[in-house]
């Protein structure tokens, strides 16, 4: 006869939900095998070891499949789970950088836009300042030109003098001038020839400076205008192109925001599908090891009837396996009723 440990290990064949014995299920078995003549007792009681055996056997495959397919689709579905958040980890750093990108050219084109304005603004003073030097170098001729013409009026002048001073101091001539006072306008009108000469000397140096001034200050001014046209060229080019990065940047990070929010729904779905998958495997997963256990020990307990069943013995191991096929068929009510509470 069966110990109380045994007929425990027999009850664990019903682990599984979906491979559960319905209850009276063995009733109806045991029904059948009273009714039977009681000469097929024997091969009867061995019928019925084998259909338990091979009935055990089948939940035991069943819900080892199951498992697998549980911890397999976990599994797989985890790692998708996983990649796809280490995607969008990547994609938000991605993004991350595509606008600290757009926010450094809008600043890049924001200060050229200024130096731009600036250049201009230098530009057009310089241009004004040049036109008051050139009009002042005009007026500076003209005064020129005017002074030019004074001091060859009062040297002509003083030379004039000169001579009739000269005139005066020599004998048997009579003039305005006496021969006393001549000699000392001579004296004063040859210095004031020669300080006019050297002051129109002076001033013709200075006006040749004043004009090779004025000339290098041209070719100052068409250097310049030529550096700064190339510099504004060159500010319009980088201009255009960081304009042409920043539109392609902007168009970049549109498109990386609508993966973003794609791949965000993918994740939340993925997670949500793992949750129910963990959630629907529960009644698999949760104390498998202790059920398999217990089935392992029940198929060695059904084996062992089954080698000592003999014509002398049938009836005794019926009764046995009566008893065991009740306490299994309440065991499988119970199991059922536990499964209906724990199922999502």
């Amino acid at each position: 006869q069966a110990s109380p440990e045994q007929a425990n290990g027999m009850l664990s064949f019903a682990s599984a939900p979906a491979a559960m014995p319905q209850p009276g299920g063995m009733l109806a078995v045991q029904q059948t095998l009273n009714d039977a003549h009681k000469e097929n007792t024997y091969s009867s009681v061995k019928g019925m070891v084998d259909s338990m055996i091979s009935q055990m056997t089948s939940q035991t495959e069943d819900e080892s499949k199951h498992k697998e397919w549980c911890d397999a689709e976990i599994t797989k579905s985890k790692s998708a789970q996983d990649e796809k958040s280490a995607r969008l980890q990547r994609l938000a750093t991605k993004i991350d950088n595509e606008r600290e990108t757009v926010n450094q050219l809008d600043s890049d084109l924001a200060l050229e836009g200024t130096n731009s304005q600036s250049l201009q603004k230098a530009l057009e003073e310089l241009a004004k300042i040049r036109m008051d030097e050139r009009d002042l170098h005009t007026k500076a001729g003209q005064n020129h030109a005017m002074a030019q013409q004074i001091l060859s009026q009062a040297t002509a002048i003083l030379q004039r003098v000169n001579a009739l001073a000269q005139q005066a101091q020599q004998p048997q001539t009579y003039g305005f001038l006496q021969a006393s006072g001549a000699a000392s306008m001579q004296a004063v009108s040859s210095a004031a020839v020669e300080s006019l000469s050297s002051l129109q000397t002076q001033y013709t140096t200075l006006m040749g400076a004043c004009d090779k001034g004025e000339t290098q200050a041209n070719l100052d001014l068409d250097s310049f205008g030529r550096a700064s046209q190339t510099l504004q060229e060159t500010l319009a080019r980088s201009h255009n192109y960081k304009t042409s990065v920043r539109l392609q940047a902007m168009s970049a990070l549109d498109q990386d925001t609508e993966d973003e929010t794609a791949l965000k729904t993918q994740v939340q779905s993925v997670a949500e599908y793992v949750n129910r998958l963990r959630s629907s495997c529960a009644g698999i997963l949760q104390h498998y090891d202790e059920r398999s256990k217990r089935r392992d020990q029940s198929l060695q307990i059904l084996k062992q009837a089954k080698s000592v069943i003999n014509v002398d013995n049938a009836e005794e191991i019926h009764a046995q396996l009566q008893t065991l096929a009740r306490g299994t068929d309440q065991l499988a009510a119970s199991l059922v009723t536990t499964s209906a509470h724990l199922a999502p």
